[in-house]
Parts: structure tokens; sequence; C-alpha cells
């Protein structure tokens, strides 16, 4: 019962990044790229910048480049007619654009194909500036976990009763926010560097109001 309440999350992320693959262009998500490349230099510093870059370029190439992901899905979803030069592309490196002479189909599926790979970098980038702010938020986290729990024991003794409504509330409000994150994640708009900070803060909010209401039965 409990795995059914995140099918519809997770449905709706993934019909987000579909959605985003088939409407949106790669101009546009470089745009977005390098636009938010410009707040995390300006916001966060160059070298932390680079850091994050390096470590989602990292988790790119070997998920996807080195396993041949992103050169066997140009030869299985684009239409080869047009040109040799997408089938003999090594294992591990990206095809190359489609040429200008190239038909209406090929340069269509080869697009969303392109779309698609920028926007799982795009979410890996989003994910390992998640990954820079941990610590940061292992801080907020973590007292109020240990303040949740010791609200919950002065409920105890003082004999009041945790409401199951602030408990619901408060659980589901962290399953959307994750759910939002992950959405947020592969839209083509700049996200400002300080968004998984909010989340934690957030997310650290919910655990202490979760664990305070918190039933002995549960």
């Amino acid at each position: 019962m409990r795995a059914a309440h995140w099918r519809w999350p997770l449905l709706l992320v993934l019909l987000n990044a579909a959605v985003c693959v088939v409407i949106i262009g790669d101009e546009w998500v470089k745009r977005t790229m390098e636009g938010e490349n410009r707040m995390l230099t300006t916001e966060l510093g160059g070298a932390e910048a680079t850091a994050i870059h390096a470590r989602a370029l990292r988790w790119y190439t070997g998920l996807f480049v080195d396993s041949g992901m992103v050169a066997d899905s140009y030869r299985v979803l684009v239409p080869a007619d047009s040109t040799e030069q997408q089938t003999t592309v090594p294992r591990g490196q990206v095809p190359p654009p489609p040429p200008a002479t190239a038909g209406f189909f090929f340069k269509l599926f080869s697009s969303r194909v392109q779309v698609f790979w920028l926007l799982m970098y795009q979410a890996l980038l989003r994910l390992s500036l998640a990954v820079s702010w941990v610590p940061v938020g292992l801080c907020l986290i973590v007292p109020s976990f240990v303040d949740g729990l010791m609200r919950r024991r002065i409920k105890q003794s003082n004999v009041e009763i945790a409401s199951p409504d602030r408990f619901g509330f408060s659980i589901l409000a962290m399953q959307l926010m994750i759910a939002g994150y992950l959405m947020i994640m592969f839209l083509p708009f700049p996200l400002p560097p300080i968004a998984p900070l909010a989340l934690f803060a957030l997310t650290a909010l919910c655990v202490r109001t979760a664990l305070s209401h918190l039933h002995k039965n549960v």
C-alpha cells in the first residue's frame, strides 16, 4: 500500500521528462544549462562550480557514454538512410550532429535523442548540485530529527495526544517535495543553486513535525 503512494508521483516525473523530450529544442536546453552554469559560478564560486560539473560529467560518462548507451541510442532510434557516419561511431563516443543535407525525419529523430541526453546530463548536474549541499542539509536534518524525538518524549510525559493529521501531512509533504525535485531536474529552466538547500530545510521541518507527532504504536 505504501509503494502505491509513490506510483503516481513517479509516473508524473516520467511523463514530465517525456513531454520535455518531445517539445523542447536542443538549443533551449543548451541555453538553460549555460544560464545555470553562470549562476553556479556567480553564487558558489568557480572552484565549486567546476567540481559540480566534473562530478556530473564523471557520472554521465560512466553511466551512459562508456557503456555505449549514447551511441547505441543513435544507432537504434535515428534513421540511418541519410548518412553512414552515425553507424560507424566507435563505442563509447557521442555521435556528431546530423549534417545539413540530412532528411527531415533524420533531423527530427536525431534532435529528440540529443535533447534526451542533454536533459539526462542536466538532471545529473542538478543531482551533483544537491550532493554538494548534503553536508549543510545534514546539519539541518539531524538537529531536527533529535528535536522531533525530544518533543515526542515531552508529549508522552505530559500525556499529550499526537496529531495524526500533522504526521500524515508531514509524510505527504516530504514525498511531494522529493517528487517535485525529480520533476525540476528535467525542466528546461535555470535552477537557482540554493534550491537544494531550500529542499533540505523544508525536509528538516517535516521530519521534526512527523517525529513529534509519531504515535507510540507506529
